[in-house]
């Protein structure tokens, strides 16, 4: 793959890039936090990130878990712009023990994610990049496992110059079917095939960046960035998800997850 001019459906390999990511698996690993949605389905007062879950909001939980797998140098949050200052006042006081970045995001989430690799990066002939994990804040109860799981692999993949992309995955278990405009059943897929997918999702950083700058070239907007991977022909790898990992979308799911809290803190 020539990552200056990747085409959708093209075969790719390692061999094919200019510079191998073996020459930057050792660079540091960042987490991408897309924070800027509204969340109205949620029906709060204010935008999903921030509304309360027990002690700490959505967005603190999901930095305690991602400071917590040991894994990454950074954070870099993308908040909506009137939020970030508040976010940056919810992230200094749980006073982590690496730098937590705030920088506004954009319109739709596939923009808010570009714009942070895109600061991400910005430093990285100084301060080499190797991994971005891009993770929803939504999915704050994430286990620090499953962070440094998609990481460790990723750079894993990295040192035997495999094009790095791991992403959690659950099996399916409801029967699926595909309907068409009117719906009518047109088919049934096998299940065993089916996996529901879950973030973070870890790239090789470079690699992220040459994708997301095509992908805005031709205009394409996605809420999985795995589905850029597919669709410019590059594989990408599962790692076993959690049920903890789910993302907070609705009043059902904030109930959902003070279960979850509750339990945890009754083990």
């Amino acid at each position: 793959m020539d990552p200056d001019n990747i085409t959708p459906e093209e075969n790719t390999t390692a061999a094919d890039q200019p510079e191998a990511p073996a020459t930057r698996y050792y660079g540091k690993a960042v987490a991408l936090v897309a924070a800027a949605g509204a969340g109205h389905r949620l029906g709060a007062d204010k935008p999903k990130a921030f509304v309360e879950l027990g002690e700490h909001t959505i967005l603190q939980h999901c930095l305690l878990n991602i400071a917590a797998s040991g894994v990454f140098e950074e954070i870099v949050v993308m908040a909506s712009f009137e939020m970030c200052s508040l976010a940056i006042d919810q992230s200094t006081a749980l006073e982590l023990d690496i730098p937590v970045k705030v920088y506004p995001g954009g319109v739709l989430r596939s923009d808010s994610v570009f714009e942070g690799i895109k600061r991400i990066m910005a430093n990285d002939e100084n301060d080499p990049v190797s991994i971005i994990a891009v993770h929803d804040a939504a999915r704050c109860l994430t286990p620090p496992k499953l962070f440094a799981d998609v990481v460790e692999k990723t750079r894993l993949l990295m040192t035997v110059n495999n094009p790095g992309a791991v992403i959690p995955a659950l099996p399916v278990t409801d029967t699926i079917k595909m309907v068409d405009s009117v719906g009518n059943v047109i088919g049934t897929p096998d299940r065993s095939r089916l996996r529901a997918i879950q973030t973070p999702q870890a790239f090789d950083a470079k690699l992220l960046s040459k994708i997301h700058e095509q992908a805005a070239a031709e205009d394409i907007n996605t809420t999985d960035d795995a589905a850029l991977f597919e669709r410019f022909g590059i594989t990408v790898m599962t790692v076993e998800g959690d049920r903890r990992a789910f993302k907070i979308t609705n009043p059902e799911d904030l109930a959902l997850a003070n279960i979850y809290m509750n339990q945890d803190e009754n083990d």
